[in-house]
């Protein structure tokens, strides 16, 4: 079981926008349980609007024309961590994201942590947060958090190390090739080894 942490780059309003609209539900959510979004936690700004509006209030004013605006990280763990404790929003012991977000926020400073949703109308819980990239001396700049695989590795093994192994999970593979694969993808793959499983509808709704 694994500890999970992945950071996207948002170069612009609308990709911010488009974010931030599924994650505050003010668009349909297939993949998401009909009822329970209720039981999502939101720290920050609660909506799009807010968030947008946060953005700019503390964007500096003279910027790169081409500089990241801001950083979205997704924060969960392997599915059967959660089944094993259940999937309470206390599911790995007493506050995983709690944790995520204290690690977060003394990464980037509280200032720049602009929102954070915790997500339980899902299959496996996750946290979404985005983030300012502003540095100490008020430069906005992705690459000073992301840039290169020296920092991505830093990141991870911080991120493990005060969230994930404390509670018995594990660091993916330092320095490893592997990369994410789009699904359609992966599932020719399977099809041509024949260990390809039978897609329902809402499979190919959660895609969408």
């Amino acid at each position: 079981m694994y500890s999970i942490i992945r950071a996207k780059k948002l170069k612009s309003f609308g990709a911010i926008a488009r974010s931030a609209r599924h994650t505050f539900r003010e668009q349909p959510t297939p993949n998401a349980a009909p009822g329970m979004s209720s039981l999502n936690r939101v720290t920050g700004a609660k909506n799009t609007f807010q968030l947008i509006g946060a953005f700019k209030n503390k964007l500096p004013a003279k910027r790169r024309i081409d500089a990241v605006l801001g950083i979205e990280y997704l924060i969960t763990a392997s599915p059967e961590a959660f089944k094993r404790h259940g999937g309470r929003l206390d599911d790995l012991g007493n506050g995983y994201f709690r944790d995520a977000l204290s690690w977060l926020r003394d990464r980037h400073g509280a200032a720049n942590v602009l929102s954070a949703a915790v997500h339980l109308d899902e299959s496996t819980p996750h946290l979404v947060a985005y983030v300012l990239p502003l540095t100490a001396d008020g430069r906005l700049s992705a690459r000073d958090f992301l840039g290169g695989p020296k920092l991505m590795r830093e990141l991870q093994d911080s991120f493990h190390s005060s969230c994930g192994s404390i509670r018995g999970l594990s660091r993916g593979v330092s320095g490893s090739k592997a990369k994410h694969d789009e699904v359609a993808s992966f599932y020719r793959l399977l099809t041509t080894t024949g260990e390809a499983p039978k897609l329902t509808a809402l499979d190919y709704a959660a895609k969408a």
